[in-house]
C-alpha cells in the first residue's frame, strides 16, 4: 500500500464496506467444496430413496436448511468441518403415536447397516450425521408434516425429550429471504437442489452481515468452541433487527447495537422463537443452562465495541490489525493483499481517482464529480 494514499484508506464508508467485502470474499466457501457437497447431497437422497420399507411406501421430500439454504454458510477455520443440514420429510401426516425415538433409530440403522456409510454414522439428539472425515459432515433431519402431506409445518423428533418438536425450515428460509428485501420462488420437488451461492458482493447486506457475525463469532470461541452461540441465534436476532443503512459497515454496527440493548440488556435469558413457528425456541438452551446467555452477551459486547472502534483508526496497519483480530489474519491479509494489488494497478494505468472531499478512491467512470486522477509511481518511488 503506497503511503500517498494510506491516510485516506480507511476514512470513508465505500472504502471500508470495500475491505469487508473482500473479507467476505475470503470467506465463501471454495467452488470444490460445494461440487463435493452436492455430489454427496444427491447420493444420500437416491440411497434413501431406494429403500420403500424404510418408508412404508411413502414418498419422500429431500431438501437442504441452514445456513446452505440461505446462502450465509462460511469457510470454517483451518482443521475444522462445515455442516450441511438437510430435511428428509415423510410425505406421510404426522400422528401422535409415532415414536420418534424408533423414527431416529430406523433411519440410523438404515446407515449403519450398509457397507458405505457403516463406519460414517452417528446419532445425535435430533438427527443421523454422516461424517465426512476432515472435511464436512452432513445432518439428516427427519420429518413429518403437520398437517397434510404437503404442508411446511413439520414436527421433528428429539431423542432428549423423547418427543416431537415443531419446526418450518422452507418457512423460515422464506422468512430470511423476505428480510433481505430479495424474492425467491422455490419449487417443492422429490428432491430441491442445493442452491447456487452468490458471490459475497452480490449478496443482500443482511447475508454478508451474517456471514461476519459467524466468521467473528468463530474466531472469538476457537479456543472455547463449545461455548460458541448457534448459527440460527445469530442469524434470527441479525434478521429481526436488519435495517438497510445503505452501507454493510453501517447495517453490522445498527445490528449489533440493537441486540446489545434489546437481548443483551436482559437479567434472565431470553427465548428466541422461530419467527414463523413460535413452538421453535433457538435459544432453548439459555433457559437449562444460564451461562450460555452470559457468555452470548459478552460476545456481542465485545463484538459491538471492536466495530465501533474500527470507525476511528486510521492508518493501513493499524485496520488491518484489527481486521485480523475480527476475523481471522490469513483471510483479512488475502484479502487487503488482493486489494492493494487492485488499486496499484488502477493507479499504473492511470485509471485511479481520490474524491478531493471525500478521500475515497475509485476507477475512473466511476469516480466523484470533484475528484483527482492519482499519479502512477516512476522509478525510484517519485512521482511523475
Amino acid at each position: 500500500m503506497n503511503v500517498l494514499y494510506e491516510a485516506y484508506y480507511v476514512t470513508s464508508r465505500p472504502i471500508m464496506d470495500e475491505l469487508l467485502q473482500r473479507i467476505g470474499n475470503e470467506l465463501q466457501l471454495p467452488q470444490i467444496k460445494r461440487e463435493k457437497a452436492s455430489q454427496t447431497y444427491n447420493a444420500i437422497f437416491n440411497f434413501l430413496d431406494s429403500d420403500e420399507d424404510l418408508f412404508q411406501g411413502n414418498d419422500i421430500d429431500v431438501f437442504p436448511q441452514g445456513s446452505y439454504k440461505i446462502g450465509t454458510t462460511v469457510k470454517p477455520l483451518s482443521g475444522e468441518e462445515y455442516d450441511l443440514d438437510i430435511v428428509l420429510k415423510i410425505k406421510q401426516k404426522w400422528h401422535s403415536d409415532f415414536s420418534p425415538n424408533v423414527l431416529l433409530d430406523k433411519l440410523y440403522k438404515k446407515f449403519r447397516d450398509s457397507d458405505r456409510y457403516a463406519d460414517m454414522v452417528e446419532k445425535k439428539r435430533r438427527c443421523v450425521r454422516i461424517k465426512y472425515a476432515g472435511d464436512f459432515h452432513m445432518d439428516i433431519l427427519p420429518a413429518y408434516p403437520l398437517e397434510n402431506i404437503e404442508s411446511e409445518k413439520l414436527q421433528v423428533p428429539d431423542k432428549q425429550l423423547n418427543n416431537w418438536v415443531p419446526s418450518a425450515p422452507r418457512l423460515y428460509a422464506k422468512w430470511f429471504e423476505d428480510r433481505c428485501i430479495r424474492l425467491k420462488i422455490i419449487e417443492v420437488a422429490q428432491q430441491e437442489p442445493l442452491p447456487h451461492d452468490l458471490p459475497f458482493e452480490v449478496k443482500p447486506t443482511l447475508k454478508r452481515s451474517v456471514q461476519l457475525i459467524k466468521r467473528h463469532r468463530d474466531v472469538y470461541f476457537s479456543t472455547k468452541n463449545d461455548e460458541a452461540p448457534k448459527s440460527i441465534v445469530l442469524t434470527t436476532l441479525a434478521g429481526m433487527y436488519y435495517q438497510d443503512k445503505g452501507s454493510l459497515f453501517d447495517d453490522m454496527g445498527h445490528i449489533l447495537d440493537s441486540i446489545l440493548s434489546n437481548v443483551c440488556s436482559l437479567q434472565s435469558p431470553p427465548a428466541v422463537f422461530n419467527p414463523i413457528e413460535n413452538g421453535e425456541n433457538f435459544a432453548e438452551s439459555w433457559k437449562a443452562n444460564s451461562a450460555e446467555f452470559r457468555v452470548f452477551k459478552e460476545f456481542v459486547s465485545d463484538f459491538a465495541n471492536r466495530w465501533k472502534t474500527l470507525s476511528s483508526i486510521r492508518g493501513i496497519n493499524d485496520i488491518s490489525r484489527h481486521l485480523e483480530e475480527m476475523f481471522g489474519e490469513t483471510v483479512t491479509k488475502e484479502a487487503l493483499t488482493k486489494y492493494s494489488e487492485d488499486i496499484q494497478a488502477l493507479r499504473e494505468a492511470e485509471r485511479l481517482t481520490m474524491g478531493n472531499a471525500t478521500g475515497n478512491l475509485s476507477s475512473v467512470g466511476d469516480s466523484e464529480l470533484n475528484s483527482t486522477t492519482v499519479r502512477k509511481n516512476t522509478f525510484f518511488g517519485e512521482s511523475r
